[in-house]
């Protein structure tokens, strides 16, 4: 009897085993909208990863910079421009500098801002370069922002470029 339930078993176990060795993998892109989603929990823009992922890989931007950026800007979104609450990079100093379009969902406001970046500094690399982007200073505000990516999405590199494979 326990050869024969042993003979039985032992071709169901080595296919469980197999599928647990074999458990599909997620896509590099699906892994860096949860690193984003991971680094907002808690705050206003919590489960916008995909989002943000989104319109970095559309624009050819890291995801960790577009909400890195509205860290600096308006604390993950707690202080947001009050007649454009989407617009949590205080893009047009909330419309008092020039007029930014009123942002209806948070894949217009994100889509603008990554590719309003894309188009206005097309060679920058990193946030140290978008000179002109605030009065108060590329170094500064790169700094700020290259230190919101690191501690809310783990990456050092401070890069505006969409983040490369690990593989």
């Amino acid at each position: 009897m326990l050869v024969l339930t042993t003979a039985l078993l032992t071709p169901l176990i080595l296919a469980t085993s197999s599928r647990a060795a074999h458990k599909p993998r997620h896509s590099h892109r699906f892994l860096i909208a949860q690193r984003v989603n991971d680094g907002l929990r808690g705050t206003p823009l919590a489960h916008l990863g995909f989002v943000f992922e989104a319109a970095g890989w559309r624009h050819r931007l890291s995801p960790f910079f577009l909400a890195g950026a509205s860290a600096t800007e308006s604390t993950l979104g707690t202080a947001a421009c009050q007649a454009n609450p989407k617009n949590i990079w205080g893009l047009g100093s909330c419309d008092r500098a020039w007029r930014v379009p009123y942002f209806e969902t948070w894949p217009k406001a994100i889509g603008y801002f990554a590719r309003f970046v894309r188009l206005h500094w097309p060679r920058a690399r990193t946030a140290y370069e978008l000179y002109g982007y605030c009065g108060c200073g590329a170094r500064s505000w790169g700094s700020r922002t290259s230190g919101s990516m690191a501690q809310l999405f783990g990456d050092q590199s401070g890069s505006l470029g969409y983040p490369e494979t690990s593989e």
